[in-house]
């Protein structure tokens, strides 16, 4: 099933679409990646986060930026040193509560060689959050057992953060869309599903398709929630189309 159609059969909120629609207009004009992740329950979908990461070296335009994503949150060009120059690249999301029906808003941001500043909005309320990376065998397992992730091994790094007494962790592939191409980018994380083996609902199946493919998978503590992502890895078509 493809993400947007899914938007549209369950009258999701308009700034979902929107958010697709600016997505695709920023692949037209940059170098950008975009794709969705789902955070679920072994019963059904929690939530929906749709993504796009941009990859070039220059940075989209003030306009081009602030036309959907930021609109009156422009004080955020302003307090933010925005660059670009992390292989991480900057990171724009939009997720949606099922339940709730709550949107936040996001901006990652690469502060560091191993950590990002992310902003989170919503509806004007701003807050900002560390996620930090991480690369050493020992310190992954250590974090894996004390948290209670039940991550299974695998040889990547991972991307972690703390809210609250809960820690979110996502294996963070080692690759490089700068020295690998989109093909082999696809290959490794197709290699990587069949490493880490996850137990994928039928529910979230069903949003891999030929074109539309798996990217990673995310852990929270004691196994409250799964999150996996998925994605197109093309230069030009959209995830969203």
């Amino acid at each position: 099933m493809k993400i947007y159609d899914f938007i549209l059969n369950n009258s999701l909120p308009g700034d979902l679409k929107s958010f697709c629609d600016f997505s695709k207009d920023l692949k037209s004009k940059y170098k950008v990646l975009d794709g969705f992740g789902l955070d679920y329950s072994k019963k059904e979908i929690n939530s929906i986060k749709l993504y796009t990461k941009i990859y070039s070296r220059k940075l989209p335009s003030q306009e081009d930026f602030l036309k959907y994503f930021l609109r009156e949150q422009d004080f955020i060009i302003n307090k933010t040193d925005i660059h670009n120059q992390s292989i991480q690249g900057i990171n724009l999301s939009i997720k949606l509560n099922l339940n709730s029906l709550k949107i936040q808003k996001a901006i990652y941001l690469p502060d560091g060689k191993n950590s990002s500043k992310v902003i989170t909005l919503n509806k004007g309320s701003y807050r900002e959050l560390k996620y930090r990376y991480f690369y050493n065998p020992l310190i992954i397992n250590l974090i894996n057992f004390y948290f209670k992730l039940n991550m299974p091994k695998h040889k990547e790094g991972i991307e972690f953060s703390k809210r609250g007494k809960k820690a979110h962790c996502s294996i963070f592939p080692k690759f490089n869309h700068n020295n690998v191409t989109l093909k082999e980018s696809k290959n490794y994380c197709s290699k990587l599903k069949k490493t880490i083996k996850p137990e994928l609902p039928g529910f979230v199946k069903e949003f891999e398709t030929k074109e539309c493919s798996f990217i990673t998978q995310g852990y929270t503590s004691n196994n409250a929630t799964s999150k996996t992502y998925f994605g197109l890895f093309d230069w030009e078509k959209s995830t969203f189309e």
